[in-house]
């Protein structure tokens, strides 16, 4: 095979930086690895600075003839628009001078170079090699208000991530990296890979320098070597710094090695005497060369890196090299690169990385651990396997993927050349002829699962539902299935027609402000539209538009959380049952309904059988299970004033607790009569209730709000935090679920991972979810069957014979997202007949 790498991320304003370095000793390695492989280079000439020390370190690998200058029209920075012209020149001449080796491969070390140097690279989309593209990281994207300010830069970005978007396959220098390409980029998982990074080992310490007279260190010290961007979290550090106890601090110097920048390092020092630290206790080293950098890592005590994000974070690699304890960022890349959670704090939370410094400059053990770990830890990363890991990668990936092919685009033009040459169609408008084109030719190799998120897009309503469109969603987008990209749509009921949710996904993945636009959804033959958000207007006014896709071959399904409003059409506000009706009617005219359980898989298919629904010949009804996790978002904190009187008395007797809004079918209203009933008995056991009130439950809401235990043995608690919430849990005896319906039944789930028994009425969707693992009471609405129920259930508990919440099993978010893409992107073909 021949491989032609292109070295500019070693040659331009980032010679000297992290991708200098890595381009470096990657290239060097990697031309080792491949050498049964016929090798090229080719060099920039307007980029000369660097070419002596890379003509050197691959002098003896690379045969003379083999490397491959080129030049065009200098100056070409791409910030500056004066040089447009001579850029798209010096482009034209980088492609044809590839194009001229006939390569098999083109590795590119750097797509992000040239926006203020000589340097330019691309990935032409007429190009018949294939493109390997060295992935570092997305930070800008991620932190575009902070990096891409100016408009040429972020134009420059947004070009430059296109041509990433094109490569044939990336090598990403880190798991977070290759996770971000994924879910940020929508890029193939199947043509990506982790090829880590590694230590230039030849980094030699200086011996005899004095860093006391070099930098005023005087005292032991705690190293942090970096750039001067904001996310590397100076201001963050300073501020734990100060922190630390006055005796620590006092006897510690808080060394910060690197070019800081001038500005940086005086608005610090502000900082830091704000903070009451002297300015004696901050060292700045400015830019220093390798060997002074090796001279601090020695002589230090301690290494911190709190960075919020990195694309792997080689000063920590740096730092174990030399034998140090480091303590770094849980956040990105950097706990893969530590190995050790211990030696891992949030950098958003001072008070966290205060108390970590604290440990590791004040416990003599725990930082001998640290550097224990630091010798076992180095030894996992190389350049030899990093160069390995992508030689292996290239030789599986390119002997099984073709040359680039055209796809659509080449025969979308011929059409467009073909009806632009037929004089019968002279006069037939040239935009609906391109339209209907663009619909029949697909742009790209990868089908679509277009995920409906429209109610989420509009409005988190913080429902059940809105949790689980949620937890699905981030799933599907970081583990997308082999051969599609996932392409979250949204639409109203105003406008005809879906639009990609790539703002909202923007934010949604982190993204601290939208960075693409919301364009019109175009769909094709074999894709897929998941209907994963309830809201029932959208699909009936985007009827057309869906009917329209079906007929073209996309397959439509739609997640159905239950029937209830058809079951209990008197507990649920007016015309509801109507709408859900009609919202059922219409999905079954596609391709079929994806129920959250089986039960609700029955009462779906006896529902359109009684109803005589007209269906489509290929409709099916399937089921999938929901995780287990169902909060994603930070936990809620805080403990309300009275809360741990309310636990006392939990603990002072057995407590049954009910979790769920209070509303008629819930079974809230049963439930109360049933405990009054027990009080009457003298049973001595407490009732708490967890739920905002509902619709239509004003007498039951009266009745809490009065009665005579409330406070006592009865509590209503209708807005609490995750962290009460979970106290709550663990002083609870059980959980009652006297619910009379329900699509799935989370919060059986939720208290047996808790531990907390279970007692629950008598429905096929709790036999289905609890299994063995719960008491069963009859499905019956006299107070009397609860009560009972739970005096039977208190003896056998007494007796540690009731049914043990351990034998639950319970899916994870990734488990549930993979069994239902299980039933979308490799649908059954049946006659329309129902299976259970």
């Amino acid at each position: 095979m021949r491989i032609v790498i292109d070295p500019q991320g070693a040659l331009g304003e980032s010679r000297d930086r992290g991708i200098g370095r890595y381009t470096r000793c990657f290239m060097r390695e990697f031309i080792k690895a491949a050498k049964e492989h016929e090798i090229y280079l080719v060099f920039n000439a307007m980029l000369p600075d660097a070419y002596n020390r890379l003509r050197k370190d691959v002098g003896d690998l690379v045969p003379a003839e083999r490397i491959v200058g080129w030049t065009a029209e200098a100056p070409i920075a791409a910030i500056r628009a004066e040089n447009t012209q001579r850029r798209i020149l010096a482009g034209d001449i980088w492609e044809s001078v590839i194009e001229s080796l006939e390569p098999d491969l083109l590795i590119i070390s750097s797509l992000f170079e040239g926006a203020g140097d000589d340097a330019i690279a691309s990935v032409s989309a007429e190009r018949n090699y294939l493109v390997a593209t060295i992935c570092y990281d997305f930070i800008p994207l991620i932190y575009n208000t902070i990096y891409l300010r100016n408009v040429e830069n972020r134009i420059f970005y947004k070009n430059q991530l296109e041509y990433l978007k094109k490569s044939d396959f990336l090598l990403a220098i880190s798991e977070s990296t290759l996770n971000e390409a994924v879910q940020l980029l929508r890029y193939p998982s199947e043509r990506i890979t982790n090829i880590s990074a590694a230590v230039d080992t030849e980094i030699e310490p200086a011996t005899d320098v004095s860093l006391l007279e070099r930098f005023g260190i005087d005292r032991p010290y705690l190293l942090y070597v970096s750039a001067g961007d904001q996310r590397k979290n100076h201001a963050g550090l300073v501020s734990a710094y100060a922190a630390l106890p006055y005796a620590v601090r006092e006897a510690h110097q808080l060394v910060l090695g690197g070019r800081i920048g001038v500005n940086i390092s005086h608005g610090l020092r502000a900082h830091a005497r704000k903070c009451g630290v002297p300015d004696e206790d901050m060292i700045f080293t400015g830019e220093i060369d390798d060997s002074i950098l090796g001279a601090l890592y020695v002589q230090s005590k301690a290494v911190v890196f709190p960075s919020w994000h990195e694309g792997f974070g080689l000063p920590i690699l740096e730092a174990m090299f030399f034998g140090k304890a480091v303590l770094a960022s849980n956040k990105s890349s950097m706990p893969e690169v530590v190995g050790n959670p211990k030696a891992l704090f949030d950098p958003f939370d001072v008070v966290s990385m205060s108390r970590s410094l604290n440990d590791i400059l004040t416990d003599d053990e725990f930082r001998r651990d640290l550097e224990h770990h630091a010798a076992v830890q180095i030894k996992n990363f190389s350049w030899e396997r990093t160069a390995a890991l992508a030689h292996r990668f290239l030789e599986d990936v390119t002997s099984r993927m073709p040359r680039p092919r055209k796809h659509g685009r080449k025969y979308a033009i011929s059409a467009i050349s073909k009806i632009a040459g037929n004089t019968a169609l002279l006069d037939y408008p040239r935009d609906v002829a391109a339209m209907y084109i663009a619909r029949s030719f697909r742009q790209g190799d990868r089908r679509q699962l277009l995920v409906d998120i429209s109610q989420l897009v509009q409005q988190d309503a913080k429902t059940g539902i809105q949790r689980v469109v949620r937890s699905i969603l981030m799933n599907f987008l970081k583990n997308p299935p082999t051969g599609w990209v996932v392409e979250p749509v949204y639409a109203d009921e105003f406008t005809q027609g879906y639009r990609y949710a790539r703002r909202f996904t923007d934010s949604f993945l982190g993204i601290d402000a939208p960075w693409h636009e919301d364009t019109k959804v175009e769909a094709w033959t074999n894709d897929v539209m998941l209907v994963l958000d309830l809201q029932h207007g959208v699909l009936e006014y985007q009827k057309p538009v869906l009917d329209e896709w079906h007929r073209r071959g996309v397959s439509i399904f739609t997640v159905v959380y239950d029937i209830l409003p058809l079951k209990f059409p008197h507990y649920f506000p007016y015309t509801v049952d109507k709408l859900h009706g009609k919202w059922i009617r219409q999905l079954a005219s596609y391709s079929g309904a994806l129920c959250i359980s089986k039960a609700v898989a029955d009462d779906l298919h006896d529902w359109i059988v009684e109803n005589s629904v007209e269906t489509d010949p290929y409709f099916e009804i399937d089921w999938f299970h929901l995780g287990s996790d169902i909060e994603g978002s930070k936990p809620s904190v805080g403990l309300p004033d009275g809360a741990h009187d309310m636990l006392r008395t939990m603990g002072e007797r057995p407590t049954c607790l009910l979790v769920g809004t209070v509303e008629p079918r819930k079974g809230g209203a049963q439930a109360l009569s049933a405990f009054e009933l027990l009080w009457k008995q003298d049973v001595d056991i407490a009732l708490v209730i967890v739920g905002k009130e509902g619709w239509h439950v004003e007498s039951l809401a009266k009745r809490l709000r009065q009665h005579p235990e409330l406070g006592k043995r009865l509590f209503w608690l209708e807005g609490i935090s995750d962290e009460f919430l979970d106290r709550i849990y663990a002083e609870a005896t059980f959980l009652l679920a006297p619910s009379e319906g329900e699509g799935f039944g989370l919060p059986l789930i939720e208290a047996a991972q808790k531990g907390i028994s279970l007692v629950v009425r008598d429905l096929p969707v709790f036999r289905e979810v609890a299994g063995d693992a719960a008491f069963y009471f009859a499905d019956r609405l006299e107070p009397a069957v609860i009560a009972q129920s739970v005096i039977v259930w208190l003896e056998l508990y007494r007796q540690d014979k009731h049914p043990k919440p351990h034998m639950m099993r319970w899916l994870n978010w990734e488990e549930s997202a993979k069994n239902l893409l299980g039933k979308i992107i490799k649908p059954k073909i049946s006659a329309g007949k129902y299976t259970d």
